[in-house]
């Protein structure tokens, strides 16, 4: 599974992928806490 992965994706695009989700989620927790 992660083989294919790594055909599909680079390194690089796996990265801002992840950089971008954990972005959302730190952006979305930030704003629920602020709402409590």
């Amino acid at each position: 599974m992660s083989k294919q992965l790594h055909k599909n994706f680079t390194d690089e695009q796996v990265k801002l992928l992840l950089k971008s989700y954990v972005d959302k989620e730190i952006k979305i927790n930030y704003i629920l806490s602020t709402f409590e």
